[in-house]
């Protein structure tokens, strides 16, 4: 007996559950070429680094009200997982679980987790639900990875024992997509206990970063090992310098130069923090630790190379501050200041590093700064600091093919 004749003699009621029982074979099919759409149409977006914040909400709300409510949590890519391994002790047909199972799957091997971020939609309530109440915990992350995966893999082995002994039914109650049903059958039993499940899924979401997909989900777990061989994933280019800024807002600890991105769901938050919160001119930068360098080399010859030191300090803020792109100036250059001052470290530890460079130089001059004066010179050149936001932060990060670096 399957879910649907199980259901149907409980409530009286002729109930279709899921993907892949689609009332009408047309509007599966067309599901189908809307999903992957929207998939390749957000991979481009990410490619052409337009996905901004505003856009993702619209996007993943849009597509939770289609697949979500008014499909009732399609594609249920956890029940085609469960149809598939129970046939294989039955005598039902599983070309069309698998056909669904292995689309998905061949779609994240090309575009990496592009499913599990903007298709899926557990995914996606999970990833609206880490919007509203987001914090990296960047310390602990790594050391409890091998942690999570015991979870995760455990999990997996436990549900496919469930599954290949006892048939379809006996994992029904784990998995959360059918709690989209409880908005078309209110009255179910059996879909109360998924919608409890998913509601507990959606809470914890704002606490640990997608918990389902990262330690429950069994597809989620072929996923995370095809997604590190993808063609199409997010990665360094040369202009990258290492900040470490994006290591610090991923939510899953994938920014790093080694990461093979399995955990990488496409957020997004890495290149949004590159391309509009990134302060850092790399030419500029190495301009500045090179006459810094010189400085501690001749700093007996210094008259020789500059004016006075004082002009010298002077020059290398004003190329500090025009390091800075206009997205979050003020606050960047008021830290910068303060850093100065010895109130506390600036935020980037490249930056920093070159204050404590030039307070170990030049101690004096350093103290003697007239920030007044740099205060307008400041307000003198925003226009040009202005004109200069459209080619900074830009191509230190690339989602696309080329090689990592």
């Amino acid at each position: 007996m399957d879910l649907r004749t199980l259901l149907s003699e409980i409530t009286g009621q002729n109930l279709q559950i899921g993907f892949p029982y689609v009332a009408e074979r047309i509007f599966m099919v067309l599901t189908f070429v809307i999903l992957i759409s929207i998939g390749v149409f957000t991979a481009f977006l990410i490619r052409k680094n337009r996905l901004t914040n505003r856009i993702k909400v619209i996007l993943l709300i849009s597509v939770l009200l289609y697949n979500g409510i008014l499909f009732g949590g399609v594609p249920n890519v956890f029940q085609a997982m469960q149809l598939f391994f129970s046939s294989l002790i039955s005598n039902q047909n599983p070309l069309l679980p698998l056909m669904m199972f292995l689309i998905f799957l061949g779609l994240t091997l090309v575009f990496s987790r592009i499913f599990c971020g903007f298709i899926c939609p557990m995914g996606i309530l999970q990833e609206l639900a880490s919007m509203v109440r987001f914090k990296t915990n960047f310390e602990n992350y790594r050391k409890g990875k091998k942690r999570k995966n015991y979870i995760r893999w455990g999990f997996f082995i436990l549900y496919l024992m469930l599954t290949i002994i006892w048939g379809f039914q006996a994992t029904v109650f784990l998995n959360p997509f059918n709690g989209f049903q409880f908005f078309n059958y209110t009255t179910n039993i059996m879909l109360i206990f998924a919608g409890i499940f998913m509601i507990g899924i959606f809470i914890t979401s704002f606490f640990v970063y997608r918990p389902f997909c990262r330690y429950f989900c069994p597809f989620g777990a072929l996923a995370c090992e095809v997604s590190k061989f993808s063609l199409i994933k997010f990665r360094r280019t040369s202009n990258c310098i290492s900040c470490g800024l994006c290591e610090k807002i991923c939510p899953t600890q994938e920014a790093f130069r080694d990461s093979n991105k399995g955990e990488c769901y496409l957020c997004n938050r890495c290149a949004i923090m590159c391309s509009e919160s990134h302060l850092i001119d790399n030419n500029l930068l190495n301009q500045i630790n090179s006459q810094i360098s010189a400085i501690g080399i001749r700093e007996f010859g210094i008259q020789k190379l500059i004016f006075s030191k004082e002009g010298f300090l002077e020059k290398i803020i004003k190329k500090l501050i025009h390091s800075f792109i206009i997205n979050g100036y003020s606050r960047y250059y008021k830290e910068l200041v303060d850093s100065f001052k010895g109130n506390h470290k600036f935020s980037i530890d490249y930056i920093q590093s070159i204050i404590e460079r030039l307070k170990k130089i030049l101690p004096n001059e350093v103290k003697k700064i007239n920030w007044n004066e740099i205060e307008q010179w400041k307000k003198q050149n925003e226009q040009k600091l202005k004109n200069r936001e459209k080619d900074m932060g830009k191509n230190r990060l690339l989602y696309g093919f080329n090689k990592e670096i």
